[in-house]
């Protein structure tokens, strides 16, 4: 290395005698600036649009990133508002629906309440009308017996005392008989 940098001192036109620690270092310091100066007249403009490049690049990501980002925020809460919303919808129904069926329970109840009353009266009437049914047609049948019996007994007198005076009298027949017999006999 000291003879590159002896070398890069002819090259400049400096000769001197050998250097010393002090010069040493600062011709190190010399040439690692010019190596990074011609490093940055060959490729520094290539660099800086590589650098360039690679930040819009990461600024065009990040930007991309964060509208994505906010896109999928925004359809998250637009989904989360939709899922509320149908939720709430899906809750009034339903509670609407119970309500109607608790209203036509009721109107069922307080129907059949009606109901069972209207059937007990209807079978109030109807034993009513029947025990008076059954009564007239009772009083009607005992009418009828009455009148059949009082008959039927008129008749069997009538047949008894028919009967009696078509019948001969025994003892007037047993006289006559004996009469008859001694007469003949």
């Amino acid at each position: 290395m000291a003879k590159k940098a002896s070398k890069a001192q002819l090259k400049m036109g400096s000769v001197s005698k050998l250097p010393n620690s002090h010069t040493r270092s600062a011709e190190i310091a010399t040439s690692t600036d010019e190596l990074q100066q011609v490093q940055e007249l060959l490729f520094g403009s290539q660099a800086r649009e590589i650098d360039n490049n690679l930040q819009a690049l990461e600024q065009r990501f990040d930007e991309r990133l964060d509208a994505m980002r906010q896109s999928y925020e925004a359809q998250i809460q637009a989904l989360n508002d939709v899922i509320a919303v149908q939720a709430k919808k899906e809750s009034a129904a339903r509670l609407a629906g119970y309500k109607a069926l608790a209203i036509e329970i009721e109107s069922v109840r307080a129907h059949a309440g009606d109901t069972i009353a209207d059937l007990q009266e209807q079978q109030r009437q109807l034993k009513k009308t029947s025990s008076d049914n059954l009564d007239a047609a009772m009083t009607k049948l005992e009418a009828q017996w009455e009148k059949k019996s009082s008959k039927l007994a008129s008749d069997v007198w009538q047949k008894h005392d028919a009967l009696d005076k078509s019948k001969v009298n025994k003892k007037v027949m047993s006289k006559l008989l004996s009469n008859l017999a001694t007469e003949l006999g």
